[in-house]
């Protein structure tokens, strides 16, 4: 009775290993996947001054009348 106990203790522990790195394994792949193709989607810009970035807006007059339009996003 105890071989038999030991031997079931034995196949368990293996099976119970062998499911941990088949779930180690799929949160490796999907991690990888998602870092490579998961794109962020950005909600909300916030502006903020960054003086190694920073550029001088620039207006340019159209067609309309008093209406400028600047070229650094803000209007």
């Amino acid at each position: 009775m105890d071989l038999e106990m030991y031997g079931l203790f034995l196949v368990g522990s293996i099976l119970v290993s062998l499911g941990a790195i088949v779930i180690a394994s799929a949160v490796l792949v999907i991690n990888h996947l998602y870092v490579k193709y998961w794109k962020t989607v950005q909600l909300f810009k916030v502006y903020a001054y960054e003086p190694h970035n920073y550029q001088e807006p620039t207006i340019e007059p159209t067609n309309t009348a008093n209406v400028m339009v600047t070229t650094n996003g803000q209007n």
